[in-house]
């Protein structure tokens, strides 16, 4: 992740790298060796799919209370911000998730009000435009669909049109 810079590669390296953080038992290894810090700066990355990867990988972490002191002091909430101002929902959707996963102790509330996580959220919430979907054609790139293909995505997207994201 550090020294590549194919956007698939990353992109699949994310992938993997999020995987492993749906397990609860990954999160020692990962906060020992600091992987969150090389993750933060790919949010400022323009590949869509690696961005929502990123924010994916995030937003598990944060799903574990003892792992909020690194992510907050690290970084991680302007990250998380910077993830819901991405235009693909599902990125937008993972980092509000991330920053909803913060909020569950009360210890974060002053650093996530500090860093006006409200107004992101508000601004998010009231979007006339809304978000866009977003997904990966089998060459990697990514494009518009007006109907995902897979069953997942196919969920996924509607969710994001019965709740207004798209």
């Amino acid at each position: 992740l550090k020294q590549n810079q194919d956007p698939r590669c990353l992109r699949q390296a994310m992938g993997c790298l999020s995987n492993l953080t749906e397990r609860h038992e990954c999160h020692p290894f990962i906060r020992r060796h600091q992987i969150h810090n090389i993750v933060l700066p790919l949010f400022h990355n323009d590949d869509n799919g690696l961005c929502r990867e990123a924010a994916r990988f995030l937003t598990n972490l944060a799903a574990v209370h003892e792992n909020h002191p690194p992510i907050i002091s690290g970084g991680g909430i302007a990250a998380l911000l910077l993830g819901c101002q991405k235009e693909d929902a599902m990125t937008a959707r993972f980092a509000t998730l991330g920053l909803l996963n913060l909020s569950t102790l009360a210890e974060n509330h002053v650093p996530l009000m500090n860093a006006k996580v409200h107004l992101i959220l508000i601004e998010l919430a009231s979007e006339k435009q809304g978000k866009t979907w977003k997904t990966l054609d089998s060459l990697g790139e990514l494009v518009e669909e007006e109907e995902p293909t897979s069953p997942r995505s196919r969920a996924d997207c509607q969710f994001l049109r019965d709740f207004g994201y798209d």
